[in-house]
């Protein structure tokens, strides 16, 4: 068993827990949120820049957000960092347009 123990989470994904590191329960699902948040981080600033409305800003935020939540959750796979995956995710749904 790897640093956060047994998986607490309801959902367990494909992937070989701590297989790649003792940190981190599914290495590649963990490691993919990172391009969520990169990108997510550049969507904000061109809505900035670009001097677009508050809203789109705001959702880039929140996918942002469900990035690090997503991050968080394959890489401990516990409950409360799925809930740090998931609940974003209804705010982004009330945000869409």
């Amino acid at each position: 068993m790897g640093f956060w123990g047994e998986p607490t989470a309801s959902i367990d994904w494909c992937e070989t827990n701590y297989e790649n590191s003792f940190y981190i329960a599914e290495y590649w699902n963990t490691l993919s949120n990172i391009l969520l948040v990169v990108f997510s981080m550049f969507g904000m600033h061109m809505s900035i820049k670009e001097g677009h409305e508050i809203d789109l800003t705001i959702l880039f935020f929140i996918i942002m957000v469900i990035g690090i939540g997503s991050a968080l959750f394959h890489g401990t796979l516990q409950t409360w960092a799925q809930q740090l995956d998931e609940t974003p995710m209804i705010y982004a749904i009330t945000q869409w347009k």
